[in-house]
């Protein structure tokens, strides 16, 4: 028995694009709300006040609360949007999204080399884009990005400090891999397709969805390493044809973020965050990007077969 055709399955691109963002909104709205509600039965902290963003929150309920809503808002904006969307563009929802598809293993583990590989080069565009400066008639927007940078980072000092393993376990399953998962099927599964049929040119499909990706995270001193990191991901995901090996790369690097945080807090090691992977030597620095794009080339002819599967799904 044929399946009825999905509603929106014939629609053009630009159509697409616009629903998807309305389910976006009304999906992060209603999940919000619920989390809202749920709240009060979770935590013995006054949700509203806590949620009004005028104070960080300084108790361990609060903290606690803000991982409980990080949680729901990855769902409701990210996971909850790309499954809808899918189920009303095709009838191969697991496909389409790239799930089904297995990398292969040496790309896998090639990919988690590849993220420490490219730490010195992150590290070195993060200080680039700190340094950049807006001329006077615009001082206004950079004093306003970098009170949003500085209240970004403390939160996420809050967010990441503990003491415990247990914590420290959760800030991983949160940080690394809910937000790996749903923000790889959002950004690369669904946006890249959507570009890619739109447009008809899977490079300006990579590079809009990448652009989108850094935008999206509202940390302005961060957007060219995110944008790279962006790019790379949208790469995998489009050689390998599956969401596993972008997720996988998106995992390493935050659940990495996580682990140095948690150690240098109980100082086993010296480095910070913002140190690990820092080189002052230049030519560590040159090397550290030959063996990325070479890393990468390896990658490519090992999982090339996910253009073809772009191709075959062009019109979905």
């Amino acid at each position: 028995m044929l399946q009825p055709e999905p509603l929106l399955f014939r629609q053009t691109a630009f159509v697409k694009l616009i629903v998807l963002v309305l389910i976006i909104l009304v999906s992060w709205l209603l999940t919000f709300f619920l989390a809202v509600l749920l709240s009060p039965l979770l935590f013995d902290v006054p949700v509203l006040e806590a949620l009004s963003g005028i104070e960080l929150p300084d108790t361990t309920g609060e903290i606690s609360l803000l991982k409980f809503m990080q949680l729901m808002s990855q769902v409701g904006a990210f996971i909850l949007p790309s499954f809808l969307f899918a189920v009303l563009v095709s009838v191969h929802v697991g496909d389409y999204l790239g799930l089904k598809r297995s990398p292969a293993i040496f790309s896998s583990v090639a990919v988690a080399l590849l993220m420490y590989l490219l730490l010195p080069l992150i590290n070195e565009l993060m200080a680039i884009n700190q340094a950049m400066k807006f001329p006077d008639s615009l001082n206004f927007a950079e004093q306003w990005m970098r009170e949003a940078e500085t209240r970004a980072e403390e939160l996420t000092k809050l967010f990441l400090a503990t003491s415990s393993v247990k914590d420290m376990l959760v800030n991983v399953f949160i940080v690394g891999v809910i937000a790996a998962i749903a923000e790889e099927l959002l950004f690369r599964a669904v946006l890249i397709r959507i570009f890619r049929n739109w447009l008809r040119n899977v490079h300006l499909a990579v590079i809009i969805s990448s652009l989108i990706f850094s935008a999206f995270h509202f940390q302005f001193y961060g957007f060219l390493p995110r944008f790279i990191l962006g790019l790379i991901f949208g790469y995998l995901f489009v050689w390998s044809g599956t969401i596993w090996l972008p997720v996988i790369a998106h995992f390493v690097n935050n659940a990495s973020a996580v682990l140095v945080y948690y150690l240098a807090e109980q100082g086993v090691i010296e480095k910070s965050v913002e140190e690990f992977g820092m080189v002052e030597n230049v030519s560590l620095l040159i090397i550290s990007i030959v063996l990325s794009i070479a890393m990468l080339f390896f990658i490519y002819m090992n999982e090339r077969s996910g253009l073809n599967f772009l191709r075959r799904n062009q019109h979905s």
